[in-house]
């Protein structure tokens, strides 16, 4: 996993996450990702080779338990 920080992340401001796959393996699948900024500049990029969760692992996992607010495009 490398993050890049491209601009400072303020405290208390509501940021938009986006992702995606890249590259798809049998067990593994690699991401990458942006923060961005109210203003749409990206503040860190990101990418990652992850290992594949089943949907039942991935379903038992409740992203507000977490901090984190999901909207759909």
């Amino acid at each position: 996993f490398t993050m890049r920080f491209h601009k400072p992340v303020p405290l208390g401001v509501e940021l938009t996450a986006r992702g995606r796959i890249v590259r798809e393996r049998s067990r593994v699948f690699e991401g990458e990702g942006e923060l961005y900024l109210p203003d749409g500049e990206i503040a860190v990029s990101a990418k990652g080779t992850y290992f594949k969760m089943s949907l039942d692992a991935i379903s038992a996992i409740d992203p507000e338990t977490l901090g984190w607010r999901v909207y759909p495009d």
